[in-house]
């Protein structure tokens, strides 16, 4: 940036004829007017600092704009980039996921395998106790059934002993 100066007019003598007939001391009106009018000299920006300001500011805007443009193009694509990758990770989770619905398929399968044979085996272990204790209430309760007519046969002959004579 450069800073091109022009003369700023500024009355010294005037100022400090102003301070001195308001009351102010020779001596300080005068320390007074060259303290400012070295101040203004230093320190205030003419038309032309200003105008060079702008064009500069103007400069910074113009390479900013370029610079947004370029990171947004950037962006897009950083975002596209991110878009594809994830889209595939997904695809990858989902194959997973299918392959572990599949093994999980297999292990139920040999599960319920398992559970069937077990439970089969059971149920005919089952029906031959059963069946065993069954044929055993059967013999008693055919035994109990053949003393009981046994008994009766012989209390009935007993009978007929006894009327007969």
């Amino acid at each position: 940036m450069s800073i091109m100066t022009q003369t700023l007019i500024f009355d010294r003598q005037r100022y400090t004829d102003k301070l001195r007939d308001n009351g102010i001391d020779e001596k300080a009106a005068r320390a007074h007017g060259d303290a400012l009018d070295g101040a203004l000299r230093e320190a205030v920006a003419t038309k032309a600092d200003v105008q060079a300001l702008r064009t500069d500011m103007d400069s910074v805007k113009i390479a900013l704009s370029a610079d947004i443009v370029a990171l947004r193009a950037e962006l897009k694509a950083d975002i596209a980039t991110l878009k594809t990758e994830i889209k595939a990770d997904i695809a990858t989770l989902k194959t997973e996921i299918g392959d572990v619905r599949l093994e999980l398929k297999h292990e139920i399968a040999a599960l319920e395998t398992r559970f069937d044979a077990r439970l089969d085996t059971s149920i005919a272990n089952l029906h031959r106790d059963l069946t065993a204790s069954m044929a055993t209430k059967q013999t008693e309760l055919l035994k109990w059934m053949i003393g009981s007519q046994v008994g009766l046969l012989v209390a009935f002959m007993t009978l007929i002993k006894l009327f007969k004579v």
